[in-house]
């Protein structure tokens, strides 16, 4: 059965349903091809599919503990997300001076209306990073049972190509701390 076929059918057994289509059709050819705009999410290009560029940039992180490299998606999803989101906070406030990007905006829209401890409970804008290594540390102790002896984390730049393959462009070393037994 063709779709012509279909249609002459609907229409002698629902002709509500038959005008329902027509109109259906006509708006969205219509909408796609005069207003170019879709009326359905179900046509849209740009929601399935795109162009893939030559080449893109990520970056990713390695988490290596007592001289080993951890693979924090081995831990269960909760665990393992609070790990690399954390990280990679740690990360991106490292790379840009302790300052977060929202601390400016959110300071000019208020202004001085908050108190200031507000802002040290939102914002992580000091240079220690005592704070964060210690809670780290006792974080992956829990999580992994072992004691931790030394911690290092590097940020590793990357180029996908294509194929989808990546290739290493950089890898910093971002922490390296050793702690007393």
């Amino acid at each position: 059965m063709n779709f012509k076929t279909y249609l002459k059918q609907v229409y002698i057994n629902w002709k509500n349903f038959y005008y329902f289509c027509l109109l259906f059709i006509s708006g969205t050819l219509i909408s796609a091809f005069v207003i170019c705009q879709t009326i359905t999410p179900f046509y849209i290009y740009s929601m399935y599919s795109y162009v893939f560029p030559q080449e893109s940039n990520m970056t990713s992180f390695r988490l290596i503990i007592n001289e080993k490299e951890l693979n924090t998606f081995s831990f269960l999803k909760g665990e393992g997300d609070v790990i690399r989101s954390n990280i990679n906070r740690f990360i991106y406030l490292k790379n840009n001076n302790y300052k977060d990007k929202y601390y400016d905006k959110l300071k000019s829209k208020v202004g001085n209306k908050l108190p200031e401890i507000i802002y040290e409970k939102i914002f992580h804008y000091n240079n220690l990073d005592s704070g964060f290594i210690s809670w780290l540390k006792s974080f992956l102790e829990n999580q992994t049972s072992m004691k931790i002896t030394s911690l290092k984390i590097y940020s590793i730049n990357l180029t996908v190509n294509n194929q989808f393959k990546p290739t290493q462009k950089n890898k910093v070393l971002i922490l390296n701390k050793k702690f007393n037994e």
